[in-house]
């Protein structure tokens, strides 16, 4: 049976593409040793940008998507994700060099710009979230974007204040 697994293509070392445009990461090797362990399968390992990872699972374009699908990242009527997270994430928020002084704590950036993966929209403890939660009369204004040009761009310029990076 052929099973299509489909993870990110730009979260090293987890998920990415390597410099000949082949998957490579983490949930790769893991992969790679199932496919070993189940010759009955045949998997097609493919990285695609993580923001598709949810609809093509839902179109059937996938069998099998990884990317950190659990509970607190995706879960609606038509798809159940598994409860255990493999992997510790420490978020940080990248600002320009020239302005380290300026930032030292989330409540920093209250009334600020921040850039996030649009994924954290809808974690309820992502710790931008938790704040703007606990300071409704002055939240951070989180911007969900999946463009990291954009963010470094526009950081650069002015248009934001910092950006979230996983760690």
């Amino acid at each position: 049976r052929l099973v299509v697994f489909q993870t990110a293509d730009s979260y090293a070392p987890t998920a990415y593409l390597d410099q000949d445009g082949n998957p490579a990461g983490f949930e790769v090797e893991v992969i790679q040793a199932v496919d070993e362990l189940l010759p009955q399968y045949e998997f097609i390992i493919e990285a695609v940008p993580r923001e598709s990872l949810e609809n093509n699972l839902i179109s059937k374009k996938s069998d099998v998507v990884g990317f950190k699908m659990t509970k607190a990242v995706s879960e609606t009527d038509n798809l159940r994700a598994g409860n255990e997270q493999y992997d510790t994430i420490v978020e940080r928020i990248v600002i320009l060099a020239e302005n380290v002084d300026k930032y030292h704590e989330i409540a920093d950036f209250a009334g600020k710009t921040v850039y996030c993966f649009p994924d954290e929209e809808h974690q309820e403890d992502f710790p931008l979230n938790v704040y703007n939660r606990e300071h409704p009369d002055n939240p951070i204004n989180i911007v969900y974007l999946s463009d990291p040009a954009t963010c470094v761009n526009d950081l650069k310029t002015g248009k934001a204040d910092g950006f979230t990076r996983s760690q």
